[in-house]
Order: C-alpha cells, then structure tokens, then sequence
C-alpha cells in the first residue's frame, strides 16, 4: 500500500469518470482531484484522509441534485477495510459518516486503497437518488440505529414515506 493516491475526475451530467493519476501527470483535464493520504499507521491499522478539491481549491465535488461529496476516510485493520465519506446537500447541511464499502482481505495480502476510495463516488450517487436532503437521510438513519432489527420489516417502508412528507 502507498501512502498517497491521487484520483481525477471528469463530470458529464451525473456521469463521472474517476482515473487514478501519478504525481507527474497531467491534472488540467480533469475537473476535479482527490487526493488520498496516509495520516497515521500503527501495525497492522491506519487511516487515509480523503480530499476532493476543484483547481481552485473548493472542497468538495458534486455529485447531483446539489449535494457535494465533501470528504472520506479510509480505515483498515489487520483483517478488513472500510471506505466512509460525509455528503452535504444543496442547504449545506451534512450528513453522518457513511460507509461506502468494505473489504475484507488480510493485511498481508494487501488491501485495494484505489477501489475502496473509488467506491464512495459510486455510493454517494447512490445515496443522492435515494434521499432528498441530508437532514432526511441522518433521520432515516437514526431510526434505522434506534430501533430493533427485528422490528424493521414492517415499520421500515411506512416511516420512510412518514419521513419523506416531514
């Protein structure tokens, strides 16, 4: 594993293409960069930051719908991997930390930084159709964390039209 990746990012509409770049490579063709750091490492665990920035240095990439993919993590441990990342919506407000994927491949085999930091701009669209603010989404999810698993079936489907009319 490297202790940086650079990602560029192309946007036509909703569509994105995500190329992994070297340092030395030309950035001007893309409209936004993603830079993913090493910011601590300690055995077998650590984390990468993950930034997404036009070339004007604005945080944050959009996404659609006036949400923005503001930022990530990556986490890994001795036996998995989990890619998170934060959305803010068209009214600034944040979303909690959401998990994008996840892998689960021992440390020694090395895990797939590239493809796990990838995997949040695929879900944050995921997340952009399925939610109409990030104020709804953090609801829904509080319901989700709060309640039963077993009491799920039943309630889910009734609470998120119960949300979405709010």
């Amino acid at each position: 594993m490297e202790d940086s990746y650079i990602l560029g990012i192309k946007r036509n509409g909703v569509s994105l293409k995500i190329d992994t770049l070297t340092f030395e490579a030309d950035q001007s063709g893309y409209e936004y960069i993603s830079n993913i750091n090493r910011v601590s490492r300690s055995g077998g665990n650590g984390q990468y930051n993950i930034t997404v920035t036009d070339h004007n240095l604005n945080q944050g990439c959009p996404i659609g719908n006036g949400w923005k993919l503001i930022s990530g993590n990556i986490y890994y441990y001795w036996s998995e991997a989990y890619a998170y990342f934060i959305l803010s919506d068209e009214h600034g407000v944040k979303t909690k930390e959401i998990l994008a994927s996840q892998e689960k491949t021992p440390l020694s085999k090395g895990y797939n930084i590239d493809a796990l930091a990838k995997s949040i701009f695929f879900k944050a669209q995921e997340i952009v159709l399925q939610f109409p603010s990030a104020s709804i989404y953090n609801a829904y999810m509080d319901f989700v964390d709060k309640k039963p698993k077993y009491h799920l079936g039943g309630y889910l489907h009734i609470s998120l039209k119960y949300i979405a009319l709010c």
